[in-house]
């Protein structure tokens, strides 16, 4: 299936027609509240439903290794609300919003999206090699959480500070690449989405991703849970209206420095970052801010306190995950004395 939405010609989601945005939120809305909660979608429901998941601007990750179910649930953040939530073939879940799919991807979207999707042969490579060297009855340890995982539990994830979205900056930054002029086709060994037309582009990144990249081998549990928490902390700070403000003239720099900010997951690594997590929140707010609005001593302290908030509220996350650690270890250790 594929989406196709053509401006000024309306929106086809499964082979049915749209007019206009509004028509295809209104049907999918009536699909979220018609459903009853706890329930899975199933024919034209599921399929229309998941066709729009393809607009979603980060389609990419949430879509991972295939979606087998979609189901309707609460929303987390507001409980009296419900949402999408993806059961992937491996097991793993997440949720997602049907109003981010009717969103237009901004060109830096787009662009890193196919620079995931490029590397995805480097990542899989990465976690088989892992897995034939380190694996005990098929399962190692996830490095964050100590939990045991399968080959098809585990993610491959970018070490802060070194995260994919930075070494995408990067890429961009020395190639003076401006990412709104980069062409475009549809990828022909691909069932969704588009790569670049230039194959030295391709190339380039290719082979960037593979000098520079650093790489780890952890469960989806940590790597997801990581991605929810930003969406929590974006909303919870999203209240403030210094940051409303940070996040709404800034958001690609701020979402950047949030996430790099919740990848810590212990004290010592915080104390050796912090200062290049202020090097960088400097160019974000403050006197040395890219964006003229932002260079003010309220917006400055604003992302200060920002920081701090992400920083401690992650000491008490660590804090549960040692805690969840500690009783996973007996129950592990059990596991083996029976086998």
């Amino acid at each position: 299936m594929s989406t196709t939405i053509a401006k000024f010609k309306g929106y086809i989601l499964n082979g049915e027609f749209f007019r206009t945005k509004d028509d295809v939120r209104k049907r999918i809305h009536d699909v979220l509240y018609s459903t009853p909660v706890g329930m899975r979608l199933i024919g034209d429901e599921h399929a229309i439903v998941l066709d729009l998941l393809q607009g979603h601007p980060d389609a990419t990750r949430k879509i991972g290794c295939g979606v087998e179910a979609i189901e309707i649930r609460p929303n987390p953040r507001y409980p009296k609300e419900r949402t999408f939530y993806l059961i992937r073939v491996d097991g793993s879940e997440d949720d997602f919003s049907y109003l981010k799919c009717l969103r237009a991807p901004k060109p830096l979207e787009v662009f890193t999206g196919i620079c995931r999707k490029l590397i995805g042969w480097q990542m899989h490579w990465l976690k088989s090699s892992y897995f034939r060297e380190y694996a005990k009855a098929g399962r190692v340890r996830c490095p964050l959480t100590g939990r045991w995982m399968t080959e098809t539990q585990a993610h491959v994830d970018h070490i802060p500070p070194d995260t994919f979205a930075r070494l995408v900056t990067n890429f961009i930054d020395q190639n003076n690449i401006k990412v709104e002029n980069v062409a475009l086709q549809e990828d022909r060994e691909s069932d969704i989405g588009k790569t670049f037309v230039s194959l030295s582009l391709i190339e380039n990144w290719v082979n960037y991703h593979k000098m520079n990249a650093k790489l780890r081998v952890i469960s989806g549990y940590a790597n997801l849970s990581i991605v929810g928490r930003k969406e929590q902390v974006l909303n919870r700070l999203s209240e403030q209206t210094d940051i409303a403000e940070i996040y709404e003239l800034a958001p690609v720099q701020f979402e950047f420095l949030i996430e790099l900010a919740l990848t810590c997951t212990n004290q010592q690594w915080q104390d050796q970052d912090r200062e290049c997590l202020e090097d960088f929140a400097a160019r974000v707010a403050g006197p040395e801010a890219t964006h003229p609005l932002l260079r003010t001593k309220r917006h400055e302290v604003a992302i200060d306190v920002a920081i701090d908030w992400v920083l401690s509220d992650n000491v008490s996350h660590s804090q549960g995950l040692q805690r969840e650690r500690e009783v996973d270890e007996i129950i592990q250790t059990s596991l083996w004395e029976i086998q």
